[in-house]
């Protein structure tokens, strides 16, 4: 077996069938978990919504001289989704990554802040391409 892995020690049993652990490095920034594999075996992590995706309901930028599609920097960081897609009160915003799907790729972007009076996300990253040019999102939890 090859891993580039490293072994997590102090699981305590949650609620239901859960466990916790506490990682101070991956609380404090300094590390992200992207997958976890129990007995060599890989364990999906919470994401939502359950199935499918959720569409990226508008553009950020509208009109003639500009459209979701044009190459700016923040129509690669940010996009507008429907009420009730996302919310900032969510346990620990740091804590989500969006996966949104583009075509052949997929863009990981780890929430920065939400704006729901205008239905906005923002994101600590940024996209190759437009975020407009997607398929749909779905949020992970970490």
């Amino acid at each position: 077996m090859l891993s580039g892995g490293s072994r997590i020690a102090g699981w305590r049993r949650g609620t239901g069938k859960a466990w916790t652990v506490e990682l101070p490095e991956v609380k404090d920034g300094k590390r992200y978990v992207h997958q976890l594999f129990i007995n060599a075996n890989r364990r999906e992590r919470p994401r939502f919504p359950d199935r499918g995706l959720l569409p990226v309901a508008v553009a950020v930028e509208d009109g003639a001289k500009h459209s979701y599609m044009s190459e700016t920097p923040e129509n690669r960081r940010t996009f507008r989704f429907r009420p009730g897609d996302l919310r900032k009160d969510w346990k620990n915003l740091r804590d989500v990554e969006v996966v949104v799907h583009q075509d052949w790729t997929e863009a990981r972007l780890r929430v920065d802040r939400i704006d729901e009076a205008q239905y906005l996300v923002s994101f600590t990253g940024s996209s190759w391409r437009p975020l407009g040019w997607s398929t749909g999102f779905a949020g992970q939890a970490f």
